[in-house]
């Protein structure tokens, strides 16, 4: 049997209410678990991802030691 066709990948973790961009703590997990709870994320489709843990070697690449320590704080 052939698997459905993905329109939808949602790549989440719990996390990312408690870490990161100050502005997204706050909205990123209501709205996951608003999606959850409207059954959005159980339709053919639709799949979740649960993210990795982040390479802080790749984040110190990419964002001065001064972004990261703003965002982490």
């Amino acid at each position: 049997m052939e698997e459905p066709l993905l329109k939808l990948v949602v790549v989440y973790h719990p996390d990312f209410s408690t870490k990161g961009y100050p502005v997204l703590r706050e909205r990123v997990a209501p709205a996951f678990e608003e999606l959850r709870s409207r059954g959005l994320l159980d339709r053919e489709g639709v799949k979740v991802l649960e993210a990795p843990a982040v390479d802080e070697e790749l984040v110190a690449r990419v964002h001065s030691d001064a972004h990261v320590r703003s965002v982490m704080s």
